[in-house]
This record gives C-alpha cells, structure tokens and sequence, in this order.
C-alpha cells in the first residue's frame, strides 16, 4: 500500500498501488483542479512501479481527500523533480493538510538527495501560491512554453 507519516494527527502515504476505489477517488478530486483532466489508472501505476512517478495521498475515513504528485525525470545535465498537481478538497481547504503536504514531499524529496524541485501554479490559484512562497519556493525568472497538437480523426 504505501509509506506513511504522521504529524498531529494528520497521515500521508506515498501510493505503491492503485485500488479500484483509489482510482475513483483521485479521478473524482483531480477534477477540482481541472475539469478535463483525464486519471489514466494504468499509465500512472506504470510510472509508480517505474519510480518516475509518486503519488503523496492524505485520507478522511478512509477516502483520499487530498494528493499530489512528484514527477522525476534525467537529462545529460542530472535528476530534475516537479511537483505536480497539489489539490485538497474543497470542503478541507484552509485547514493546512496541503502545507503539511507538501512539507512532507519536501522532507521525502530531501532524503532522497534532490537538490531542488520545481513546481508551476495558475496566477489565479492566490491561496496556492502564498502557500508555495510561504514554505521557501521562489518564483523563477523563465517562460513556460506549450504546443499543441492538433487532433487527428
């Protein structure tokens, strides 16, 4: 199942497998942090058992209330580490599970020996990022690009 940390009271897994009603449950509270994301159970347990993916969970009677994901990746020039969609529910938001979150994949991150990790947030997540600069992240001078492919019939 997963690796867990507690502090006060509040407890985290790092997912090693993904339940049926994981998969319901991740793909029901992504959808809080974009309404056309689509959860790919398989491709995500295939990066999980890969170790370039892990998922960090937080669970309320048993159901995941909150996640978010470490990407890692190589290039020529080392081991880079993202952090990715950080979503609480909506009904807990405000409470501190997703600082306590991330702090927790911070310390994991650190063990690990990760030098650094980046993470990008919306300019209209305000309350994400005041929780981001809060916790020592630092706005980087660089420009995100994007291209998009067009569908095919």
């Amino acid at each position: 199942m997963a690796h867990m940390s507690t502090e006060e009271n509040i407890h985290f897994e790092i997912l090693r497998d993904i339940s049926d009603n994981d998969d319901l449950e991740l793909k029901t509270l992504i959808k809080e942090l974009d309404e056309t994301a689509v959860f790919d159970k398989n491709a995500v347990l295939g990066d999980i058992k890969n170790g370039v993916t892990s998922i960090f969970v937080y669970r309320e009677d048993s159901r995941i209330k909150a996640s978010a994901t470490v990407a890692r990746f190589s290039t020529p020039t080392g081991t880079h580490y993202n952090i990715e969609d950080v979503v609480v529910h909506s009904s807990l938001r405000g409470k501190g599970i997703g600082k306590k979150m991330v702090q927790y994949m911070l310390e994991e991150l650190r063990k690990s020996n990760a030098k650094s990790v980046n993470l990008t947030s919306r300019p209209s997540r305000i309350a994400a990022n005041a929780l981001y600069r809060s916790l020592g992240f630092e706005q980087r001078e660089t420009n995100v690009y994007q291209y998009k492919f067009e569908k095919r019939d």
